[in-house]
């Protein structure tokens, strides 16, 4: 664990570095496109990790059914409300970006696991958002009419800073393990520098793909094959290409169609908030069924 998170230190910053010397458009084209690549490929074996669950611990058919029924209720519910689909997005993906991280720490309560995913998750995002603010403002508004107070995300950043202290110190205690601690705190304090260095689509990107989704990938071929290897991962790209390509058609037809349209950002957002839902639900089974 120490190693995969100094490993993605060393990566962040090499690509910030890269960054550094490369325009900003050029930039940004290869934030987009690594995340229409490993961003989207790690999403796309929802299914096979369904099919590792065991039938024993979860009817395979009935969380399929629901599966299938959680897409149509998402794009219903970005049809009625785009801007409860963001809220929900954001809820969401905290929960999953925290899980991400902690999944492999077993702290004493649901709850307390919970909250620790949760608040890790709000803080990042919150960190995200006040480094790149002007940004922040300016989607928020023209995507969701949403005027952001910057003095309400300082405190929810406090907040859940806060919490998401008082929780990891409480396991620290409990295990004996306070360099733990110590570590987090490192390691967001490393993300803050990157936010604070690179605007707002490449310091998500880097995110997303660095401390999210190459770790995720790294945890699905362990559930799926035994253990993560150059072998397995062709496997996993083998299985994964049918859907990332409907993924990416999609995508491209709909920015094609709408390329010129003031509704691109949002139906490209609708899609991703469509495909994400489920995927959440589906990793949390997936930790949940590792720990039985």
């Amino acid at each position: 664990m120490l190693k995969e998170q100094y490993f993605r230190i060393y990566i962040s910053i090499l690509i910030l570095w890269l960054f550094s010397i490369t325009s900003s458009s050029i930039n940004s084209y290869l934030t987009y496109i690594f995340i229409l690549s490993i961003g989207i490929i790690h999403g796309t074996n929802d299914l096979e990790i369904l099919l590792e669950i065991k039938t024993k611990k979860f009817n395979y058919l009935k969380t399929l059914g629901q599966y299938l029924l959680l897409i149509v209720l998402a794009s219903a519910l970005f049809i009625l409300s785009k801007e409860l689909a963001f809220l929900l997005f954001l809820l969401f993906s905290c929960h999953h970006f925290g899980e991400q991280n902690f999944h492999t720490i077993n702290v004493d309560s649901e709850t307390k696991s919970v909250l620790l995913y949760f608040t890790y998750g709000t803080f990042v995002f919150s960190i995200l958002f006040l480094n790149n603010f002007q940004e922040t403002l300016v989607i928020m508004q023209e995507m969701f009419a949403i005027k952001l107070s910057k003095t309400y995300l300082i405190y929810i950043a406090a907040c859940s800073f806060v919490i998401f202290i008082c929780i990891l110190l409480q396991y620290a205690a409990a295990k004996k393990k306070y360099t733990i601690l110590a570590e987090e705190v490192l390691y967001l304090f490393v993300l803050f520098v990157i936010f604070r260095a690179s605007d707002l689509i490449i310091s998500f990107g880097i995110y997303f793909i660095v401390w999210h989704s190459i770790p995720s990938i790294i945890d699905q071929l362990e559930f799926m094959y035994g253990k993560a290897s150059r072998q397995n991962f062709i496997k996993y790209l083998k299985k994964s290409i049918l859907f990332w390509g409907i993924g990416l058609l999609t995508i491209g037809i709909l920015f094609w169609y709408y390329r010129d349209s003031i509704l691109l950002e949002s139906i490209l957002f609708g899609v991703l908030f469509v495909i994400s839902l489920p995927h959440v639900i589906v990793i949390t089974l997936m930790n949940k069924f590792k720990k039985v």
